[in-house]
């Protein structure tokens, strides 16, 4: 068989889906991702209702942080809202149903558990990150109920453990990013002495999940992402979003070494030269959701003496594109003869 034919009960039968529902507070829900490793939750309608319609992640505890902090506005804001922004800014208890309305929000898509992957990469492909998998339940009269969360980065972890299993995925495995002509010139980055309250303020304004901290040479130096926010969210914390995105790097290593057991120093970046199989291995690996493509530099003929030792540096190259799974899942649905446009979603953002 081939991959597309694969049925979604495949990667959903061992799902244990962890629901919240609106009334929890929006410190309840940060704790359960932390203790379950999630980046979302399911938000049931009510604790009574099991109902599905929305998710809450990272990006929405962005989005609430930005605001207590007034790097962000809510266009006619309710009544509502600025009562539980006050009670935000007083370290009060609000509820994840306000919080799961901010931030760069997507459609919530159900999918039937029955539908194939070629069904789900071609959504995939079009810049939904994550997608719902339903099925009917045998109740009077009958009910959709949400059995799972697919996200991009679990559906490429399910390819990439199976490719041996999916011969048709080996010649796009073993070209070059050049050669398959994916990945986009546009990319966001945020300078290493800039804040890093402004480097979350940019991914909530982009919709961007993370973002490449550059040099004034645009060489990358590491990765920030939303979930950083993680480190940021206790008042203890909050000096670190005045430090420059630089010096938040050494921060956000420690807490990855801490949280996998080992020291990690995850490499986000990619060549034009290399094989799109290299780049899904270290996606898998670094658990991103985008890779920096970059260029090796030259070094200058003559020395920059104002700039640091190269031993108290670390760089990737020159940025000059980023590879998202977008792009991966799109070029995959274009494989298959569907149609799946990774622009649309940054049209969207």
């Amino acid at each position: 068989r081939e991959w597309w034919s694969v049925p979604l009960q495949e990667l959903t039968q061992d799902d244990r889906l962890v629901y919240i529902d609106g009334e929890t507070s929006v410190e309840e829900a940060h704790n359960t991702l932390l203790e379950h490793g999630l980046t979302s939750l399911a938000l049931k309608v009510s604790p009574e209702d099991d109902t599905v319609s929305t998710s809450f992640d990272y990006a929405n505890i962005n989005a609430l942080l930005l605001l207590v902090l007034g790097k962000k506005s809510i266009a006619n804001q309710s009544d509502e809202a600025k009562a539980y922004i006050e009670r935000a800014k007083k370290g009060q208890s609000v509820p994840v149903a306000f919080v799961a309305s901010l931030g760069p929000k997507e459609p919530f898509i159900k999918v039937p558990v029955t539908e194939t992957l070629a069904t789900v990469v071609e959504l995939l492909g079009s810049g939904v990150h994550r997608i719902a998998v339903t099925k009917t339940t045998d109740s009077q009269p009958p009910k959709e109920q949400v059995i799972g969360i697919l996200s991009q980065r679990r559906m490429l972890r399910y390819l990439w453990n199976n490719a041996r299993s999916f011969p048709h995925l080996e010649p796009l495995l073993q070209a070059t990013i050049g050669e398959l002509k994916i990945g986009s010139v546009d990319v966001v980055s945020i300078h290493e002495d800039k804040p890093v309250i402004e480097a979350f303020a940019l991914m909530d304004e982009t919709g961007m999940s993370s973002l490449a901290v550059v040099d004034s040479k645009k060489h990358v130096l590491g990765n920030i992402s939303v979930v950083d926010v993680k480190y940021v969210t206790n008042s203890s914390q909050a000096k670190l979003l005045k430090e420059p995105c630089k010096q938040f790097l050494t921060h956000v290593l420690s807490g990855r070494g801490v949280e996998d057991g080992k020291d990690s120093y995850p490499v986000f970046n990619v060549t034009r030269n290399s094989t799109l199989a290299h780049a899904i291995a270290k996606l898998v690996a670094t658990k991103s959701h985008r890779m920096w493509i970059t260029e090796p530099f030259t070094s200058p003929a003559i020395p920059d003496i104002e700039s640091e030792p190269s031993s108290l540096r670390t760089t990737s190259g020159k940025l000059v594109g980023v590879l998202s799974l977008t792009d991966i899942f799109a070029l995959l649905a274009r494989t298959i003869g569907k149609l799946a446009d990774p622009s649309e979603g940054r049209r969207q953002r």
